[in-house]
């Protein structure tokens, strides 16, 4: 995760302007429904036992375009999923 976010930032030399959240720097977000890439959606303990080593290996190897509920560059949104009901 740090290579893709502020060690990749600091191998462009860029580390003041990205690679992190700290304000005023340019970000490139997607937003996540979670349950569309869990292989046990509706298993709340195991939703429950997860950690951050397991959030993030989820979204590599299972994230795919129909999870992103948006998607901001540089700040901006530039996509909205329709409304599927989550909230």
């Amino acid at each position: 995760f740090h290579l893709a976010t502020m060690g990749g930032a600091k191998a462009l030399g860029k580390h003041d302007i990205i690679g992190s959240f700290d304000v005023g720097k340019d970000a490139d977000v997607v937003v996540w429904d979670l349950c569309e890439i869990l292989p046990h959606a509706t298993d709340e303990k195991f939703r429950l036992q997860m950690d951050a080593r397991d959030l993030i290996s989820l979204f590599v190897y299972r994230g795919c375009p129909a999870a992103a509920v948006s998607v901001y560059v540089r700040g901006k949104k530039i996509h909205e999923a329709p409304d599927r009901g989550l909230f």
